[in-house]
């Protein structure tokens, strides 16, 4: 059995068209958010019974991690054409390109969908502010994923209930433009719409990454603010 990654699209980072399938035996990076750091692994056994793949940690900063097993989720694995290598924690700024996805999602949304304020020098995010105050699309990136999502953090109570209520009305809609996101409908937790873009290793975003969330993140404003403007 073999399972089937996300993208079709080799980079000029060496990475693997992640439509091949993963086999048994195939090195992939893997960011361990329990130790900070990225080890690079070899895939001993495919899903059977359970959704994660479960690898062997053959290099890793700290040595005491190797030879470890750990079942991980397929999507947390990058598998890389040329020789993977661990990283120690990943870097800690990404504007270059957060500020590229900014600018390229501005100049994609028509006048009456462009943000009231956008974060002006973003390091590990975006945020891109509409109204009603506290409606806001981010980006959010570290070693461990790319993450797009929206946040209904408006003040006044009235109009985030009325903010939830317009969007969960729509839930078919939106998800019919969106695809397979998650919702939040219940004000528990920091987002109401996420979706996770990719796991981009320790070097960050890579271009096809960035195309896809400039794709995403205006697909997500010219989707959903329209039906909040009325607020």
């Amino acid at each position: 059995m073999a399972i089937r990654r996300q993208s079709a699209v080799v980079d000029k980072g060496g990475y693997t068209d992640m439509t091949d399938p993963l086999q048994v035996g195939d090195r992939v990076e893997y960011y361990a958010d329990k130790h900070k750091l990225t080890v690079v692994g070899e895939v001993i056994e495919l899903p059977d019974g359970h959704k994660q793949v479960r690898i062997e940690v053959r290099q890793a900063p700290d040595p005491q991690l190797i030879g470890q097993k750990w079942y991980v989720g397929h999507l947390r694995l990058l598998k890389a054409g040329g020789d993977p290598r661990p990283g120690p924690g990943g870097q800690s700024d990404y504007s270059e390109a957060l500020i590229e996805i900014r600018d390229r999602v501005l100049r994609e949304l028509p006048w009456e969908l462009r943000p009231v304020r956008s974060t002006e020098r973003p390091r590990k995010e975006l945020h891109l502010a509409h109204e009603p105050e506290g409606v806001t699309y981010r980006v959010e990136v570290s070693p461990k994923g790319l993450v797009v999502k929206l946040t209904l953090n408006v003040k006044d109570d009235e109009k985030r209930k009325a903010a939830y209520e317009a969007l969960q009305a729509k839930e078919d809609a939106i998800r019919r433009a969106l695809g397979e996101v998650r919702f939040n409908w219940t004000g528990t937790l920091p987002w109401a719409v996420l979706e996770e873009i990719t796991w981009p290793g320790e070097d960050g975003p890579r271009p096809l990454d960035i195309d896809r969330t400039v794709q995403r993140l205006t697909l997500y404003i010219t989707t959903v603010q329209p039906m909040l403007n009325k607020l």
